[in-house]
């Protein structure tokens, strides 16, 4: 099986893709892709939506994790942001994909234990128990995701308690796919 997690961002919406192939952490990352555009309005939206839809016809993710609102946007911003979690969403929905749209708070508790973590805290969590180095914390974001999907259906990897409560949790939902806040 094959899993995703997206973060979804105006300047740089990054997606992870993780296997079931073994490797040190049960794991094995695929692919990590930051997609970057010049584009503004409709024309980054276009983008980002395409260069999603070509990851997915490329990798085939069967599960697929994707970052929910963040209630702190301000301003005009809010807006973009609602439209790209809109397109994001329906294109899930369109290729058939089993999702789960996980709180910033729950992914930041997965990470790290604490859902009020920074992101620099999430950054770090992710390389002490999984050994990834990121280069972004967009990236750390994009690989907890998919490392939550993976964690979804593949019960044998090693998860702490606050972990596996989240786990339960998203698997209460029986397939729904979309957690309410």
């Amino acid at each position: 099986m094959i899993y995703a997690g997206i973060d979804p961002s105006l300047t740089g919406t990054t997606i992870c893709i993780l296997s079931r192939k073994e490797s040190l952490f049960g794991a094995h990352i695929h692919y990590f892709h930051r997609v970057t555009t010049k584009e503004t309005g409709i024309q980054r939206l276009i983008e980002i939506e395409h260069e999603v839809k070509q990851t997915f016809k490329l990798y085939r993710p069967d599960v697929v994790c994707i970052e929910g609102y963040s209630f702190g946007s301000r301003g005009k911003a809010v807006f973009q942001i609602g439209e790209l979690g809109g397109i994001l969403r329906r294109l899930l929905h369109m290729t058939n994909r089993v999702w789960y749209e996980i709180p910033p708070t729950m992914l930041k508790k997965y990470a790290t234990g604490k859902g009020t973590a920074t992101k620099e805290s999430v950054v770090l969590h992710v390389y002490k128990k999984y050994g990834i180095e990121c280069e972004t914390n967009d990236e750390a974001d994009a690989y907890i995701l998919a490392r939550i999907a993976y964690n979804l259906h593949y019960t044998q990897d090693e998860t702490t308690g606050y972990q596996e409560t989240i786990l339960k949790n998203l698997r209460d939902t029986k397939g729904i796919q979309c957690i309410s806040y």
